[in-house]
């Protein structure tokens, strides 16, 4: 009987894993094809409205994919909803300071606004990792996309356009994201496997 309790366990806790590793490819997908529908409405001359729909049905089909993964972890697992408000602020938070208050401060230009979501993102994947503190790949992501930003100021000035630039930042993005879903996926199959 005993033995039966430690493997409901282990098939819990690999579910869970099994459930935080997809939502990095979830999120990875819905974060990057976002920014290129950004990228392409702006290209075609299609800007105001339409490009902040657009972003804010990006939004609401996050808000549904992660509501459609909690209900995968048990209430005992994974992120506790009292901490669920925070993680939510904790993720949105670099984005407001970064386009809303930042460009009160300091010149901005158009390379700043095409790939400040990047660090934006590390900042708050960073804080949401900590403030959820079981979640050591959020953390390390985070913390790996804020490491990785430095790129960006060593842009070449003038010889780098804001489209490029943000498809680099896109790809760095994903690669962190195919590492964190890599790990979590590895680490899912150690639960059962080792």
């Amino acid at each position: 009987m005993k033995e039966l309790g430690e493997t409901a366990l282990k098939l819990e806790e690999y579910r869970v894993r099994i459930v935080q590793s997809l939502s990095w490819v979830i999120f990875g997908v819905l974060f990057a094809s976002s920014t290129m529908l950004f990228n392409a409405l702006i290209l075609l001359g299609i800007s105001g409205l339409v490009v902040v729909i657009s972003l804010l049905m990006a939004g609401f089909i996050g808000f549904i994919a992660y509501t459609a993964l909690w209900k995968y972890i048990s209430p005992g697992r994974g992120v506790r909803k009292k901490n669920a408000a925070a993680i939510i602020v904790a993720l949105t938070a670099p984005f407001l300071i970064s386009y809303s208050i930042l460009p009160l401060v300091i010149h901005t230009t158009q390379l700043y606004y095409s790939v400040v979501w990047y660090p934006s993102l590390g900042s708050g994947l960073l804080a949401a990792g900590l403030i959820s503190r079981r979640s050591r790949t959020m953390l390390y992501a985070g913390i790996t996309l804020i490491f990785t930003s430095m790129i960006f100021i060593y842009l070449p000035a003038g010889s780098v356009t804001p489209l490029v630039a943000n498809l680099l930042a896109i790809s760095m993005m994903l690669a962190v994201y195919l590492v964190a879903f890599l790990h979590e996926f590895i680490t899912a199959e150690r639960v059962i496997y080792i």
